[in-house]
């Protein structure tokens, strides 16, 4: 069985979480990675190491289980109704609803 890291997902909730701050600002937040790897990583071109994975997992306070999956339980799920996505409805978290919508 492999593993599925889901790097949309992952793309999508790194650039929620910065919201407005530059590029420089969250990085010197985060401190484990530079600003050009944190756009690499929200543009997708590139899925970070471990190190830099779980760092970003812990400083924006997300969950590295919602990213990594076993490909037999990998299931996309998206409650939507008229284009537009309800959180209470679908259990997800405001930055993976983000990223559905991104779909």
């Amino acid at each position: 069985m492999s593993t599925i890291f889901d790097t949309h997902l992952f793309a999508a909730c790194v650039r929620t979480r910065r919201g407005e701050r530059s590029l420089r600002e969250a990085a010197a937040e985060i401190g484990t990675v530079s600003p050009a790897t944190l756009l690499r990583i929200e543009q997708e071109e590139v899925q970070p190491d471990l190190t830099t994975f779980l760092g970003l997992c812990d400083r924006l306070q997300l969950s590295h289980q919602t990213f990594v999956r076993d490909d037999a339980s990998f299931v996309q799920l998206a409650v939507r109704s008229n284009r537009h996505f309800w959180p209470a409805a679908s259990g997800f978290d405001d930055c993976v609803i983000v990223s559905l919508a991104y779909f």
